[in-house]
């Protein structure tokens, strides 16, 4: 058990018989009244999202999960499958538990994957990745300055916006969290 105001960003805890992550906290101190921690909790089993308002003296139970690093290996019909890169077991995950994240997995990337009672319940991408444009117009030389961008297609089959001067063929950064470009690989 902890105290509500030890509440962190990325923590699991219990709460209403179901396991959650702090996906944000605010301490809040009324000019009258009590202080209270305002924390929003993402349900792992559900995928809601939860707000919360804990007494800043209220005992909530936080979980340990345990991170295992895992590789993807590839997708099909079953699902998305990743190796532990200790012990060489494989896992297969459905598409609902990988969600957006799907957009940014490619073979032989790493991530970290977490796990509660060797249930996984989470999967944290790197902040960003690499990824080629396989779709997008020919680029324009030139107009490196302005803020206009262009679709493209990814070779995970994302499509986002990169400047005009981007070209099909080349590997750029992508940020995993927004989804948006960040610069050339």
């Amino acid at each position: 058990m902890i105290n509500a105001n030890d509440l962190r960003r990325g923590m699991a805890i219990k709460f209403n018989n179901s396991l959650c992550v702090v996906v944000d906290t605010e301490h809040i101190k009324p000019g009258k009244g009590g202080a209270y921690i305002q924390a929003v909790l993402k349900d792992l089993r559900l995928g809601r999202t939860l707000n919360n308002r804990f007494r800043s003296q209220e005992s909530v139970e936080d979980v340990r999960l345990e991170g295992k690093a895992m590789q993807f290996l590839y997708k099909d019909s079953g699902g998305f499958h990743f190796m532990d890169l200790e012990t060489f077991e494989t896992v297969v995950l459905s598409m609902d538990f990988i969600g957006e994240n799907a957009h940014f997995l490619v073979p032989e990337l790493e991530v970290e994957i977490e796990f509660y009672d060797s249930e996984p319940v989470l999967i944290d991408l790197p902040a960003s990745v690499d990824l080629k444009i396989v779709e997008t117009v020919p680029g324009e030389k030139g107009n490196s300055v302005a803020n206009v961008q262009k679709p493209a297609t990814l070779e995970t089959g994302y499509t986002l916006n990169v400047p005009l001067f981007i070209n099909q063929g080349e590997k750029i950064k992508i940020d995993t969290r927004s989804g948006k470009y960040l610069g050339r690989a």
